[in-house]
């Protein structure tokens, strides 16, 4: 095998602000808490097996505090009921995607609906922000289960 170029990866990437949010949201539920734990600290939950394969990263997120992409956008975001910590998920998202040789190699999976919303209002706006493919979690289960027949 000779070297491996970019567009050639697939690296899956999830951010510790993601984890930590998990983490928060399952803090009333035993059975949830005990679920992300395994997911974060089980030698054979999903994300250690995919890091340990070399294709998943956890990135630390927690020094990205300023909008850089999104920079403007504050207050639509606020319209729309969009959290500081989701607009933060999705810049560093889009600055994470500023930084890829490879147009069209970052895929933002949200379960919120009026993050979706601002994203399509943004992209009208600012074409830099359409490289970063954007989908809702429902959306990416339907294509799986049509890929996967069921």
């Amino acid at each position: 095998v000779g070297n491996v170029e970019e567009q050639d990866r697939i690296i899956f990437v999830v951010t510790d602000s993601v984890l930590d949010e998990l983490a928060r949201i399952s803090e009333h539920s035993a059975p949830e808490r005990r679920q992300v734990d395994w997911l974060r600290n089980g030698s054979d939950s999903y994300l250690q097996t995919a890091h340990y394969w070399g294709i998943l990263e956890v990135l630390e997120t927690k020094l990205h505090t300023k909008l850089i992409k999104l920079e403007g956008w504050e207050q639509r975001a606020r319209d729309l009921s969009i959290s500081r910590w989701a607009l933060q998920n999705f810049d560093f998202a889009c600055l994470w995607e500023s930084q890829i040789e490879s147009p069209g190699r970052v895929l933002f999976v949200t379960a919120d609906d009026a993050l979706c919303t601002f994203v399509a209002e943004c992209a009208r706006d600012d074409e830099s922000l359409r490289r970063v493919i954007v989908t809702h979690v429902h959306n990416l289960d339907r294509t799986f289960a049509a890929v996967g027949g069921g």
